[in-house]
Formats: C-alpha cells, sequence, structure tokens
C-alpha cells in the first residue's frame, strides 16, 4: 500500500545471471515501472528492494519494515529501529555522512513518548485520544495518537478514525 492508500500487486518471474544464480523478480501488474526483489544471504530472504524505472528504492527487512529509501542520485534516509519500534531517521546525502532527522521516545510501556527535530531544535509531544468499540462481543479501547486517521476492521467492517493534530 501506498502513501495514497493504494495497493499494488506484483506478479512473478525468475532472472538467472550470467553466473546461473536464479533470482525472484516482481513486476507491478499496473505497468507503474515498479519492481519488487528478494534478496537472499544463504537460503534465507534478508531483505525486499521495491525499485522504479528513474532509480528509486525502498528496501525493506525480512518482517516488512522500510529499512532504507534511496533516490536515483544516491541520497539515503535510513529507518533504525528497535524490534518494531522506529526510533531514528537518518539522512545520508550522496558522498556525505549521516545526519539524523528525527529521534523517537517511548515509554517504558512502548507508547510514543516525544518526537526531537534536531536540526530545527523542536521536539514534539504527540497527544492521545482513546477510542472504543465493541469486537465479538467485548469492548475494545485503543489509545490513538492525534492527528492521524486510522481504520480499524471490527466484526467485519472498517470504521474511520481521525483526531486532533499534535501539540508542540
Amino acid at each position: 500500500r501506498d502513501s495514497d492508500g493504494t495497493i499494488h500487486y506484483f506478479y512473478g518471474y525468475t532472472v538467472t545471471d550470467s553466473e546461473g544464480t536464479e533470482t525472484a523478480k516482481y513486476i507491478d501488474e499496473d505497468g507503474l515501472g515498479l519492481t519488487l526483489t528478494e534478496i537472499y544471504v544463504g537460503s534465507a530472504i534478508e531483505n525486499y528492494e521495491i525499485s522504479n524505472d528513474a532509480g528509486d528504492k525502498l528496501l525493506f527487512d525480512s518482517d516488512g519494515y522500510l529499512t532504507k529509501q534511496i533516490d536515483r542520485i544516491g541520497n539515503e534516509r535510513l529507518f533504525e529501529r528497535y524490534g518494531s519500534q522506529l526510533y531514528r531517521v537518518l539522512l545520508k546525502p550522496f558522498g556525505e555522512s549521516a545526519i539524523t532527522q528525527i529521534n523517537y521516545s517511548y515509554t517504558s510501556s512502548g507508547r510514543l513518548e516525544y518526537i526531537d527535530y534536531p536540526q530545527q531544535n523542536k521536539r514534539v509531544y504527540p497527544s492521545y485520544t482513546t477510542v472504543t468499540y465493541a469486537e465479538n462481543g467485548s469492548t475494545v479501547s485503543l489509545d490513538l495518537i492525534s492527528g492521524i486517521s486510522y481504520r480499524i476492521l471490527s466484526s467485519g467492517s472498517y470504521t474511520e478514525y481521525a483526531s486532533a493534530s499534535y501539540i508542540y
């Protein structure tokens, strides 16, 4: 799913290089020039790469988390995680050292506490909204970060939630 919510589907084929190594590749069904490649280390999938005809790339780890974005001229944006929690975003301009763009801090229970933007000397504290809904005869409460739209599947149908913006 891309940033506007469009779901992209890929169909597969196998490529054999000059040394006889086979690589699984997948092309998007819509003809947008997107290619999905599985990157192996030994017999295990290490990463996935989605590239476009212009040379831009997105790399994902074996769990499906975005780890790196590379543009066509070689600028990189790195996404560093501890488990499933994103804790830092770095920018590495082509041929330069990496610069921290964003740091994320979490409470001991795993809730996002604040976001730092070191280059702007700015810290953002998210506000939360509690949403309650019924699921299989039980009441479920979720604390959602305000300012983000959510789609929650409950009892076979989606409900949209959106709330106020961040507190600066």
